[in-house]
């Protein structure tokens, strides 16, 4: 089964792709290609294309192949199955200008426009549906349009697909390729937990050119472990990289963190500092005024006044704070020094 998260590669930048795919090859890993990118056909255009594909495959990667009918001429072929045998194309998606007579009577794989092929999809048992990427800005689709979509989607037992933006930005706009517009300007990390634990998509694959290499192993952590890293900024360094589930009776304002008041009860009597609001995303710590409370540590979602039987000890980074509305009760959380992903 190939890892939930992909990557779009593109002729026109493969060599300064290449350094970060070899450091994943070998590991069942998804990559999106574009077979009729107009601003990337140039006069030696089929010979880059089958060499990067011929690239990508010795090195174990799955490779989806977005055609439209002009893909067939470009590489001097008459059908889809010869396109398949020339670059190795593991998955095509279908661009418009398919019709279901076009696909019925083939046995190639497909991923399908979530946009624009339902009706084509619709002849598959368990069809996958690949939503699109928006370089302008503001075009990016709306939660609530993708949503409804998707649940029509899932209803016909497909798998979903979806883009998230890199850091290493994509031209000619460089503004990012997401296909949620929301996560335009957010971390790649906080994008791709959004869409597989929130929106429960089956694959996330990065628009952009690159992901920032902490941005990677912040989601490489969160695939191996199930735990939901947070940089934070924490005046008590003792806390840093412990892991706390969210207990499951948490109020929508806060999260409670459970073995917080058996960690402290280890440790000295909590005093209290001074007094301080708690604005989201502040860390806090209960301190002995909140007498069996006392060492049991919140992370507000919401703003508090100030108590002086709360001591305030530290906040999460502000790039990070989107990670609040994707937590959930009986998550495993971990608390890493924000410095560490820069």
């Amino acid at each position: 089964m190939p890892k939930r998260l992909g990557f779009s590669v593109y002729v026109s930048h493969f060599n300064e792709q290449k350094s970060f795919l070899d450091t994943i090859s070998g590991e069942d890993v998804f990559v999106f290609t574009s077979l009729h990118m107009s601003e990337e056909v140039s006069a030696t255009y089929k010979n880059e294309i089958m060499s990067m594909c011929s690239w990508l495959k010795l090195r174990g990667f799955k490779v989806i192949g977005d055609v439209s009918p002009s893909s067939l001429s470009t590489f001097n072929v008459s059908s889809l199955e010869e396109l398949q045998k020339l670059l190795q194309i593991d998955y095509f998606r279908l661009d418009d200008g398919f019709s279901k007579d076009d696909v019925a009577t083939l046995t190639l794989d497909f991923v399908f426009n979530a946009s624009t092929e339902i009706a084509i999809a619709n002849q598959f048992s368990e069809p996958i549906l690949m939503h699109n990427f928006y370089p302008r800005p503001e075009t990016g689709l709306d939660r609530e349009q993708f949503q409804e979509k998707n649940k029509k989607l899932k209803k016909q037992g497909a798998k979903l697909l979806a883009f998230i933006p890199g850091e290493y930005k994509r031209g000619p706009l460089y503004l990012g390729l997401p296909t949620l517009e929301e996560h335009r300007l957010l971390p790649s990390y906080i994008s791709y937990l959004d869409l597989v634990k929130k929106e429960m998509l089956d694959y996330v694959f990065v628009g952009d050119l690159k992901l920032d290499w902490k941005q990677y192993q912040l989601i490489q952590a969160f695939e191996n472990t199930g735990k939901i890293a947070i940089p934070v900024h924490l005046e008590n360094e003792e806390l840093y990289n412990q892991s706390f589930t969210i207990r499951t009776d948490s109020p929508k304002q806060l999260l409670r963190l459970k073995e917080s008041r058996q960690y402290a009860k280890a440790g000295p009597t909590i005093e209290p500092t001074e007094a301080k609001d708690r604005s989201r995303g502040t860390i806090t710590m209960d301190n002995k005024r909140y007498l069996r409370y006392s060492g049991e540590i919140q992370i507000t979602k919401a703003d508090f006044e100030k108590d002086d039987r709360v001591n305030v000890v530290g906040h999460i980074d502000a790039p990070y704070l989107p990670l609040l509305d994707i937590i959930e009760n009986g998550d495993i959380i971990t608390l890493i020094p924000s410095e560490d992903i820069g």
